[in-house]
């Protein structure tokens, strides 16, 4: 099994899929990853997918994964202000380790 980027040709938003090595198609019939839920953060639609799509393609799923100086750098170049990534490393801790 590989994990292949798929983007979800209705919504545009990528995930990490699942997948066996040189998948192409069907990719959205296996599990994914993504990162949480970040309509919590009060972005536009627009820029909440190019968050969620950039966060995917750094390998940002899960908390673990998260690192805070990749954080800050996402967000100063979709020009989002670095106070995000405290909010940003909450939404990550709570969907992985459940709510504090």
């Amino acid at each position: 099994m590989s994990t292949i980027l798929y983007t979800d040709a209705n919504t545009g938003y990528k995930y990490a899929v699942i997948a066996p090595a040189n998948t192409v198609e069907h990719l959205d019939k296996y599990p994914y990853y993504s990162p949480p839920d970040l309509s919590g953060l009060g972005l536009v639609e627009e820029m909440q997918k190019r968050l969620h799509n950039a966060l995917v393609e750094a390998g940002m799923f899960v908390a673990p994964l998260v690192k805070r100086a990749k954080l800050k750098q996402i967000l100063t170049e979709l020009g989002l202000p670095t106070s995000y990534v405290r909010r940003l490393l909450v939404l990550f801790q709570g969907s992985y380790y459940g709510e504090m």
